[in-house]
């Protein structure tokens, strides 16, 4: 029995079409386009099925053993937005090395889609603000005190998907920063007692709902550079990056890797 093809409506085309920031995800073809010179914008996309909606008997050989995004071949999961000719392309004929490159594509897609979401979940407390509007705005070059490297535990924390220029962006952070963050901390702790653990522990627990669906670390990093940026208004990404390699090397974010 043939699958009964169900075109999602307009705002699950919208949610399709910004997860892909409008681009065709294959080629970087814009998927609207403005017609002679106009103010009205035309589709320039389909929605393609990555699992087919009606497999051939050979499409069916040729995708046993592959996974699928959902069992529902007309869910959102496996839906995405392509220029015509890149449809047309991933069709005709399908192919196993094409159906992998989207079907990865699609799972980081739906992974970064689940992290937007949790951003609004979870709360850091004004005082995480003021440190990062530190960072941006501060002339810190007179006010850095360097971590001794042997105190690091860097290295022992960091997988080895981390591209190496990450790496030492991370390490240096740490060392440049951490006794500065940990200054602002302190005296966070003066004032209200308590409250970095609760930082810390807001910091975690959404460390650990992107643990769940997220299985690089790397990723995680920048998805919580992101988030933190998210609440804290006019910051930058770096000094947000700055604020999770503190915690990082203070035991709040990745566990130590077993070598």
């Amino acid at each position: 029995m043939n699958n009964t093809r169900n075109q999602p409506g307009t705002n699950a085309q919208y949610l399709l079409f910004n997860q892909v920031n409008g681009i065709c995800p294959l080629c970087a073809e814009p998927l609207l386009y403005c017609k002679d010179s106009s103010s009205q914008y035309r589709k320039n996309y389909e929605l393609a099925h990555i699992y087919p909606l009606n497999p051939t008997a050979e499409e069916v050989e040729l995708l046993k053993d592959e996974p699928k995004l959902s069992p529902d071949v007309n869910s959102l999961d496996n839906f995405i937005p392509l220029c015509p000719k890149c449809h047309n392309r991933f069709d005709n004929p399908r192919t196993v090395s094409e159906y992998r490159i989207l079907y990865s594509l699609k799972q980081r897609l739906i992974a970064e889609e689940r992290s937007k979401n949790m951003f609004y979940q979870y709360t850091i407390a004004e005082e995480i603000q003021k440190i990062v509007l530190a960072l941006t705005q501060s002339d810190l070059s007179n006010s850095l005190e360097p971590l001794d490297l042997t105190a690091l535990r860097i290295e022992q924390k960091l997988e080895k998907d981390f591209s190496p220029i990450t790496k030492r962006h991370i390490i240096s952070d740490v060392t440049d920063f951490y006794p500065f963050i940990r200054g602002l901390f302190m005296e966070t702790e003066r004032n209200t007692p308590g409250k970095f653990d609760l930082i810390a522990t807001n910091v975690h627990a959404f460390y650990l709902q992107l643990k769940i669906s997220l299985n690089k670390q790397e990723t995680i990093y920048d998805e919580m550079a992101k988030w933190i940026q998210s609440k804290t208004p006019n910051s930058s990404l770096d000094a947000c990056k700055v604020v999770v390699a503190f915690f990082i090397q203070n035991c709040e974010v990745f566990e130590n890797v077993t070598q």
